[in-house]
């Protein structure tokens, strides 16, 4: 990410963030350090700045007004499929959006999800305005998006070892770990070794709403023993860490991983499909190992394909009851 090029007047001097109004005499307004509280106020000043009838300003308006307390990933989210939807809408008149606009928006992006996922924030933007008599209806109401950009990718046994066969210690462990427990990245590279205390391990990963307590089998000690001595000179407080001891980015082991499938040959895979095989490999336990409250929030990771059996020919049991009346 680019201060200056996304977010014009944004300045950032250390590790703090402020608003440049422009103007003689400059003034610059503080918007601390926290990047969440930064963009809020960010987008709330360039609402009250743009044309107030417009698709970036009706976003900008709704993001500014999430309650503090939002998760950090659900901001992240937030950001980008507001970035994905301005790249073409930023400036279309309020009023003017149709569900056909936002269709052929997604039927021609490179990028299905991504567009997808933007008009999903949109749809959820323009209820939220006519909620509050923004405007008079929503241009989406009763429109439903079909699953077909769903992903239903499964990482069978041996993709997996033939990819961590290519990682790095570290990336291993990590691997490992998303298997084991149904990890996230995310949740990967903020578990720490405070977390475990008698064989229990338990911490809230982000994006759940409440800690999750694990039990941690034979397997899951191994991989910790291995984690607590990988090279480096210095362990930090993270399982997962660079050889400084900081913790590791999230970014830096997705790409990791995307490139152990690379260097594998093996196409169509990201980090992310590790926690759909975990819930798909033992699909009974995966709810809670997942962390979801609903249970069909975890049927959206099972991939794995059912084997099914074929009935059995009638041809061949009538010949054995045949066979059976003339025995007798």
């Amino acid at each position: 990410m680019s201060v200056k090029k996304d977010f014009p007047r944004l300045r950032k001097q250390g590790p703090r963030y402020y608003y440049d109004y422009g103007g003689k005499p400059r003034k610059w307004e503080p918007l601390g350090k926290d990047w969440n509280l930064v963009y809020r106020r960010y987008m709330e000043i360039e609402a009250v700045a743009s044309t107030s009838n417009t698709v970036g300003w009706l976003m900008a308006k709704y993001v500014s007004s999430r309650p503090i307390t939002l998760r950090p990933n659900t901001m992240k989210s937030y950001r980008q499929s507001e970035d994905t939807i301005n790249r073409v809408f930023v400036d279309c008149p309020i009023q003017e959006m149709t569900q056909g606009l936002a269709l052929r928006f997604i039927d021609e992006h490179p990028h299905k999800q991504s567009a997808r996922n933007g008009v999903l924030f949109l749809k959820q933007v323009y209820k939220w305005a006519s909620d509050r008599d923004f405007i008079l209806k929503s241009p989406f109401q009763g429109m439903a998006l079909d699953n077909k950009s769903k992903r239903d990718r499964y990482l069978n046994d041996s993709e997996f070892l033939a990819i961590r066969e290519k990682l790095k210690p570290v990336y291993q462990v990590a691997a490992d770990l998303a298997y084991l427990l149904g990890l996230r990245v995310s949740g990967v590279v903020t578990m720490k070794f405070s977390h475990i205390k008698d064989g229990i391990l338990s911490f809230q990963p982000p994006k759940s709403r409440k800690p999750i307590t694990y039990q941690l089998s034979d397997e899951v000690k191994v991989v910790i023993e291995r984690a607590r001595t990988l090279p480096g000179g210095v362990r930090g407080l993270t399982v997962i860490c660079n050889r400084n001891g900081t913790p590791m980015n999230e970014i830096t082991v997705s790409r990791a991983f995307a490139e152990g499938a690379k260097k594998a040959g093996i196409q169509d895979v990201r980090f992310h499909d590790i926690r759909a095989k975990s819930a798909s490999d033992d699909a009974p336990t995966a709810q809670g190992r997942l962390g979801h409250s609903d249970s069909r929030t975890t049927d959206g990771y099972l991939r794995k394909p059912q084997v099914v059996f074929p009935i059995k020919n009638i041809q061949t049991e009538r010949t054995k009851q045949t066979n059976v009346k003339k025995s007798l």
